[in-house]
């Protein structure tokens, strides 16, 4: 039976009481990894949707097609009946993050293999209050340079508020130590 304070359910029996209603759905744009039929269960392999047993993916494939979504093609991935963790016609899905979030991923990826420091490390020690890059050259001088588009990226990444630390910034060579 439906919760009445969050009203329907899809994915459960009805309960003969229950009358006609209407419910919001999460939809994620996706890209095919593979041949994909309307309603198939979906997983997230590497951002794009590939086919999952029942109950083990983070959704379905628009039931409304009328035809297979090809690989390559996009199409609108019905998520899972409460698994999103927030709503307000903007949601969040913990396997799927936030566009912002993915970009500002990239960029600290780049950043971890341009200056020779694991991506790991750069988080923790953006939590830490201090971060040790592997750079070649001094990381006080790469520090006033990017400090505050690093902080931007470090902050949504991470979920938390960097810039009301001091983070501190020096290269593995210890030429500049804060």
């Amino acid at each position: 039976m439906s919760d009445a304070r969050q009203g329907p359910q899809l994915g459960q029996l009805l309960a003969p009481e229950q009358t006609r209603d209407a419910i919001h759905v999460a939809l994620c744009p996706l890209v095919a990894r593979e041949r994909l039929e309307p309603g198939e269960h979906v997983r997230i392999e590497e951002g794009e949707g590939a086919a999952a047993a029942p109950g083990q993916g983070v959704g379905i494939v628009d039931p409304f097609l009328v035809a297979a979504v090809e690989p390559g093609a996009r199409f609108w991935l019905l998520l899972y009946p409460g698994s999103i963790t927030s709503l307000r016609h903007e949601w969040t899905h913990p396997q799927l993050p936030l566009p912002e979030v993915a970009a500002s991923e990239a960029w600290l990826r780049q950043l971890a293999e341009d200056s020779h420091t694991p991506y790991e490390k750069i988080l923790e020690g953006a939590l830490e209050g201090h971060i040790l890059f592997g750079l070649e050259t001094d990381g006080r001088i790469f520090a006033e340079r990017h400090r505050d588009e690093l902080e931007r990226h470090l902050e949504r990444v991470l979920g938390a508020r960097v810039s009301e630390r001091y983070i501190a910034f020096s290269c593995s060579c210890g030429y500049y130590q804060p």
